[in-house]
């Protein structure tokens, strides 16, 4: 009876880690130790940048964000590629609207691997996450872009041949794949010049529309 018992509350502790988004984190930057300080990542992880973006006050007051400008327009994180299937979520707000034509912003994406990349950015009016295969097997998933001058939650859950958006805890978009995701996923890299970042986190699952709303709360 007791090893009965002793069963049943290991299964209900595994049952509740892994309806716990925590117990996936692979990789969190908060800023709150500065810009090259991780709150969990890989051993492998490290930061690579021309200049670090400024670090000014985040969501909350006394917390810490980091302003991406011309300067330091962003950082790439070498030894850390998107776990798939996968979760990116990150907290970002607009500084000014992008402008010309094909001007854009990028939000997150990865270095160019051999056989593509993908990521998230902003052009004149619209956004998207994209999925470039050198194959030429591209997909485009539209978004509005990011209500301007406030805090915005993107998350993105990615499996091999799907993605599924959410902007403020809110399904947007989703999109089957031409190609696999896998094959396209360099080293992350963060931020453009023009938005403000207060944190970013890697999971090495999909989340839950109730994980995500309570990330974006």
């Amino acid at each position: 009876m007791k090893a009965k018992l002793l069963f049943v509350a290991m299964f209900a502790g595994a049952a509740l880690m892994a309806a716990d988004p925590a117990a996936n984190l692979v990789l969190k930057q908060d800023f709150e130790q500065g810009v090259d300080k991780f709150v969990k990542a890989p051993e492998t992880a490290k930061i690579n940048m021309k200049a670090a973006p400024a670090v000014i006050e985040g969501r909350t007051k006394g917390s810490k964000a980091v302003q991406f400008n011309n300067k330091a327009k962003d950082f790439s994180i070498n030894g850390v590629k998107f776990p798939v299937p996968g979760n990116v979520s990150i907290w970002v707000k607009n500084v000014d609207r992008v402008k010309g034509s094909g001007a854009y912003r990028r939000f997150f994406g990865t270095t160019y691997s051999s056989k593509g990349y993908f990521g998230f950015q902003e052009y004149t009016g619209y956004a998207l996450i994209f999925v470039h295969g050198f194959n030429k097997k591209n997909k485009n998933i539209f978004v509005k872009p990011l209500p301007l001058g406030q805090w915005n939650h993107v998350s993105v859950n990615f499996t091999d041949k799907h993605i599924d958006v959410y902007v403020n805890g809110v399904k947007t978009s989703s999109a089957d794949l031409p190609e696999s995701i896998s094959n396209v996923t360099g080293n992350l890299v963060i931020g453009t010049s023009g938005i403000i970042m207060d944190s970013y986190e890697l999971y090495n699952r999909v989340l839950t529309e109730d994980e995500i709303k309570a990330l974006a709360k």
